[in-house]
């Protein structure tokens, strides 16, 4: 998934109708070439337990460092299933 298709938002049970949502926690957070770019580790049960994320977004504030609980969610359309071998 590309990562401007990643949203953060602050740690909680929220229900999203319209997108799928998973724990995480902030490792990183680094600017790069006037993005801001912001790394998680997925806190899931399964295969995608420990998995990083990136987001990448054009406003170089957040309120989220590293150590910072979050929910990582995305609209489903814009994920793309990618074989495993």
């Amino acid at each position: 998934m590309r990562e401007e298709h990643i949203t953060l938002s602050a740690a909680g049970p929220q229900a999203l109708a319209d997108k799928d949502v998973i724990p995480a926690v902030v490792t990183e957070k680094k600017f790069a070439g006037g993005l801001l770019r912001i790394t998680a580790v997925l806190q899931c049960e399964g295969h995608a337990h420990g998995t990083e994320v990136r987001a990448s977004f054009l406003d170089i504030e957040s309120p989220f460092d590293p150590g910072d609980h979050v929910t990582v969610s995305w609209i489903p359309s814009n994920a793309v299933k990618v074989a495993r071998e």
